[in-house]
C-alpha cells in the first residue's frame, strides 16, 4: 500500500481544483439568473386597490384561491349561508420523511385551512389587541374565494365576510352596539337589508356622508376609499377624545387609501395631502391580522401573513408546502418582499444547478474526508 500513498495529496488536488470549479460555475449561472430575476417587470407604488404583494410585482399578478389550487376549485353551495364552502380545504402533500413533514408542518400550520378559519383568526386576533388597550384596529382578507367565490355564493362577497370577521370579534368580545361606515351610499343600502337578514341589530351609515358619533362600542370601516379618507379621519379622532375606559374600538378592514409609500405626488388626481394624511390614518390603526396570496408568473405562490401578537410572516409555495422565508416585527415594504422572494430563488435554482454538476459527488466526497460542510447543506442536515 505504500507505494500509492503519493497518489493522495494528487486526488485531493483534483476534488479542490473539481469543488472550485463547481462553485465558479453555479456562481455563474445563478448570477444571469439573478439578473432575469431582478430586471422582471414590476412596479415601486401601489395603485388603487392593490395590496402589498401586488405592489412588489406589479403586472403577472393574479390572486388564487388560498385554500385549494385554483384547477379543484369547488364551487359554494347554492345556500347562501357563510359556512357552506365546506370543499374548500388547502390540499395535503405527502412527504418521505417524518422529521421533514413536522418541520414544514410547523412552518405553515397557523396558515388558515378555510374562509371560517380565516375569519375566527381575524376576530381573535382583533380580540387580543382590543384586550391589550388597542383601540384603532386594522385588518386585511385579499382571498380568491371572495372575489370568484362570490359568483356562486352572495355570502362570499367581500364586504359580508369583512362584516363578518366584525360581528365574530363584537361577538367574542361582548359588544352590541356596531356601526358600520361603507365607501358610499349604495353599498350601504345594499348591506343595511343583508345584515337584516342575519339578524344583526348594528346601524349602518356612509362614509361619504358627514359622521355622527353616538354611544357605539364598534365601529366598522368595510373598505373605506380616498374619498372617504377625511370622514374616516374626523371620526377617528373623535374616539380619541373620549375617555379610554368608554372609548369604542374602531377597524378598518381592507382598506383603499392607494400607497402609503407615495412621496406624495398625487394618487389618481388625489391632491398630495390627502395622500399624506392617508399615510398618517393608516400608521394610527394597529394590523391585527392580515392574509394575502397570490400568483406571480416570475415568483409563483406567494402568502404575506400577520395575526397578532406574531410578527409579518411571508411564505411562498415551493415541493408542495408553503415555507416561510421571511419573519419581522413591521409590515414589510415592497422591496423588502421582492428582495425575499428573488433570494429564495436564487437560492433554489443554484442548488438545482449543483445537483446537476459533473463532479458533485467527488466533491461532496472530499468536503467529509476534511470535514467541512458540503455547499448547500444546513447545519444537521444530509444531503
Amino acid at each position: 500500500m505504500a507505494p500509492h500513498r503519493p497518489l493522495r495529496p494528487i486526488a485531493g488536488a483534483i476534488a479542490a481544483l473539481a469543488c472550485l470549479s463547481g462553485i465558479l460555475f453555479v456562481a455563474g449561472m445563478i448570477s444571469s439568473s439573478s439578473h432575469n430575476l431582478n430586471t422582471a417587470p414590476r412596479v415601486s407604488a401601489r395603485t388603487s386597490g392593490q395590496s402589498l404583494i401586488s405592489a412588489a410585482y406589479g403586472r403577472g399578478m393574479r390572486p388564487i384561491s388560498l385554500f385549494q389550487r385554483a384547477r379543484n376549485f369547488q364551487s359554494a353551495s347554492s345556500q347562501h349561508t357563510f359556512s357552506s364552502p365546506q370543499g374548500i380545504s388547502r390540499p395535503t402533500f405527502h412527504v418521505n420523511s417524518g422529521a421533514v413533514a413536522s418541520e414544514t408542518q410547523s412552518e405553515d400550520a397557523e396558515l388558515p385551512s378555510n374562509l371560517k378559519e380565516a375569519v375566527d383568526q381575524a376576530a381573535e386576533s382583533l380580540m387580543k389587541a382590543n384586550a391589550r388597550g388597542e383601540t384603532l384596529l386594522r385588518a386585511g382578507l385579499f382571498i380568491e374565494e371572495m372575489s370568484r367565490g362570490s359568483r356562486q355564493n352572495l355570502d362570499l362577497q367581500e364586504p359580508r365576510v369583512l362584516c363578518r370577521v366584525a360581528e365574530e370579534f363584537a361577538k367574542r368580545s361582548n359588544i352590541t352596539k356596531i356601526k358600520y361606515y361603507f365607501a358610499n351610499v349604495g353599498l350601504t343600502v345594499q348591506q343595511k337589508k343583508w345584515l337584516g337578514e342575519i339578524g344583526s341589530t348594528a346601524t349602518t351609515s356612509s362614509l361619504d356622508r358627514p359622521p355622527t358619533l353616538g354611544d357605539e362600542e364598534l365601529i366598522v370601516f368595510v373598505k373605506p376609499d380616498i374619498f372617504g379618507l377625511s370622514n374616516a379621519k374626523k371620526l377617528s379622532d373623535k374616539t380619541m377624545e373620549i375617555p379610554f375606559e368608554e372609548r369604542p374600538a374602531v377597524l378598518m378592514l381592507n382598506e383603499n387609501f392607494g400607497d402609503q409609500d407615495d412621496p406624495g405626488d398625487g394618487f389618481l388626481g388625489v391632491p398630495q395631502m390627502e395622500t399624506i394624511q392617508a399615510r398618517d390614518l393608516k400608521n394610527r390603526f394597529a394590523v391585527a391580522y392580515y392574509l394575502e396570496q397570490v400568483l406571480s408568473r416570475q415568483t409563483g405562490i406567494i402568502v404575506l401573513f400577520k395575526r397578532y401578537p406574531r410578527e409579518w410572516k411571508l411564505f411562498i409555495a415551493d415541493e408542495g408546502q408553503y415555507k416561510k422565508i421571511r419573519e419581522q416585527n413591521r409590515e414589510p415594504g415592497e422591496e423588502e418582499i421582492f428582495e425575499s422572494v428573488t433570494d429564495f430563488n436564487n437560492e433554489k435554482q443554484m442548488k438545482k444547478l449543483w445537483q446537476s454538476f459533473r463532479w458533485r459527488k467527488q466533491v461532496e466526497n472530499f468536503c467529509d474526508s476534511v470535514g467541512i460542510q458540503k455547499p448547500f447543506e444546513k447545519k444537521g442536515q444530509k444531503m
